[in-house]
């Protein structure tokens, strides 16, 4: 049986090569060339800049912090951790439209 940290690193890579496939598939056919020059340039800006290294990576503590929840009311991170696990997501759409979770 797969654990959850498993199932959400298959699922991010599985995201990651959905998005991957879609961009490679509407590269100059969707996307104006004009904009993808500044999309590939902020892409290699962005690795250059090693900024993933800092980022937090699975198993790491977040900081504190505090989002609107679906009535608008505030919640702060470390009050929900109190009371137990905490699951981020983000949905991600896809070419057609499909909203798919991304954890």
């Amino acid at each position: 049986m797969n654990s959850p940290e498993m199932t959400d690193a298959r699922d991010a890579r599985e995201t990651t090569r959905e998005l991957d496939d879609a961009r490679a598939k509407y590269r100059g056919k969707i996307i104006p060339k004009p904009a993808l020059r500044v999309m590939d340039a902020e892409t290699a800006r962005l690795a250059a800049s090693r900024l993933a290294r800092r980022a937090l990576k699975a198993g790491d503590s977040a900081p504190d912090f505090m989002l609107p929840d679906a009535q608008g009311n505030p919640v702060r991170l470390y009050s929900l951790l109190r009371e137990g696990h905490v699951r981020k997501e983000t949905r991600v759409l896809s070419a057609d439209g499909a909203g798919k979770a991304a954890v």
